[in-house]
């Protein structure tokens, strides 16, 4: 082989080195890159959004540094106080108060200021659900708040619960913030909410379609038949847990022309209730 050729294989052999290096450097560099950060903001909320479950979209954020802001605003909120843990079997939140530290108020505020700017970024803009399930500890001027912001984004399902082995607790329902509730198409309230429904000749809830209310306090019997009377689409109604203790009377009215399907059970058995109801469409 001649000098020339030793050149040429030589240049060839650096080429081909320096090639290698460079595809190296890039595999590396695509490896290392957030791919996820450069996505349009409408496009990373359209992909969060379609997960079901709103806790598993959370934990995703882990993907991007900027998904750590974008999901403060989806149009799905899930609020958990602090000290409750979830039982997937029964489907309920339970408030371990052994697992107290020794400043459980510096956990709730941490929390409370969580929800104001969750809440506050949205900047008015439409909410797909709002979710919040509460413990002993939760500030009732700070959530009759935060249903007014929603009321004003037009929330469509509003889901509120409270511990479950909190049934010494009792919240009441200020069903005047709802009021502007126009979009609400699914309420569930589950726990001890105290249920005081007026009567009232207006059209509260023009689209609301289904209504889940477990272990409610109805504060009269005309209680529930007022809140049906507010919702002239209503398909769906679950009554469940109907606690004799806590309601001190002996019959339900129930009367729509829109219902569909009805459920009543209550924790007592109990032979001296009744239910009225007048639903064609059943």
């Amino acid at each position: 082989m001649n000098m020339q050729s030793r050149e040429v294989v030589s240049k060839r052999t650096k080429h081909s080195s320096s090639a290698a290096a460079h595809n190296k450097h890039l595999i590396k560099q695509e490896e290392n890159e957030d791919i996820f950060s450069n996505l349009h903001n409408d496009l990373i909320t359209k992909i969060i959004s379609l997960i079901p479950d709103v806790r598993a979209a959370k934990r995703m954020c882990i993907l991007s540094k900027r998904w750590n802001y974008i999901w403060k605003i989806l149009p799905i909120f899930y609020f958990v106080m602090p000290f409750l843990l979830y039982n997937k079997q029964e489907n309920e939140f339970y408030e371990e108060i052994d697992s107290y530290d020794s400043s459980p108020n510096k956990q709730v505020k941490k929390f409370n200021d969580s929800v104001d700017k969750a809440l506050a970024l949205r900047h008015g803009k439409p909410i797909q659900k709002f979710f919040l399930c509460l413990s002993k500890d939760f500030d009732c001027n700070r959530v009759l708040n935060w249903l007014r912001i929603i009321t004003r984004c037009q929330v469509q399902q509003l889901e509120l619960r409270l511990a479950a082995n909190l049934s010494h607790y009792s919240v009441k329902i200020y069903w005047n913030i709802l009021n502007n509730c126009n979009n609400l198409t699914e309420l569930t309230l589950k726990g001890k909410f105290v249920l005081d429904v007026p009567e009232s000749n207006g059209m509260l809830f023009p689209l609301l379609k289904n209504i889940y209310l477990i272990s409610i306090v109805y504060s009269n019997e005309n209680t529930l038949g007022n809140l049906i009377s507010l919702c002239p689409v209503l398909e769906e109604l679950l009554v469940k847990n109907v606690s004799v203790e806590d309601n001190h009377f002996d019959t339900f009215k129930i009367s729509s022309v829109s219902l569909k399907r009805i459920t009543i059970l209550c924790i007592n058995n109990v032979t001296n209730h009744f239910v009225i109801i007048d639903a064609p469409n059943l």
